[in-house]
């Protein structure tokens, strides 16, 4: 026995749309896509704030760990010398290099000489890398404008060098 083709074949309306999405796929998608931009750009913010207060610390511990090797440097060349008593007598100016050049080392005798130059954080930390020295006018305080805006301040204090941020992170 054979079988005869159908007289009328049934199709789906369907089938002739089957091609792109559903306008509430495409809001669906929106929606979601818009929910973890407002969860991860936050996020974002504070990692990139969080590096910036992390090279603000290591600048600050750079600094310090500079004047406890000039300190050294000057108990041994001048030994008996009564203004050398302890490392926070030293002006920040002794032995920071506070243009845009690389560290020059040279000898200034008894004088101790610079170990740490702030070339290197230009592109990184401040936010207009061309400006002048980023030293004070005073000789022991580095003042500058970072990435985020803030005015970022490392100073000498009593015993040890000391930072801060305006306004704080």
């Amino acid at each position: 026995m054979t079988t005869r083709p159908p007289i009328l074949t049934v199709t789906s309306r369907h089938r002739s749309r089957a091609r792109g999405f559903t306008l509430v796929e495409l809001v669906t998608i929106i929606v979601i896509l818009a929910v973890l931009a407002a969860v991860a750009f936050p996020r974002f913010i504070n990692l990139t704030e969080g590096a910036e207060r992390g090279a603000v610390v290591a600048l600050a511990g750079a600094v310090q760990t500079a004047q406890q090797t000039s300190f050294m440097e000057m108990l041994v060349k001048s030994a008996g010398n009564p203004y050398l008593d302890a490392p926070s007598r030293l002006m920040i100016d002794d032995f920071v290099q506070c243009d845009g050049a690389p560290l020059r080392v040279m000898d200034r005798g008894a004088n101790p000489a610079r170990q740490l130059a702030l070339a290197d954080i230009r592109q990184t930390l401040l936010l207009d890398p061309a400006q002048g020295p980023i030293c004070d006018r005073l000789p022991d305080r580095i003042q500058f404008t970072s990435k985020s805006g803030r005015t970022i301040t490392i100073s000498n204090g009593t015993n040890t060098i000391t930072w801060s941020a305006s306004p704080p992170y």
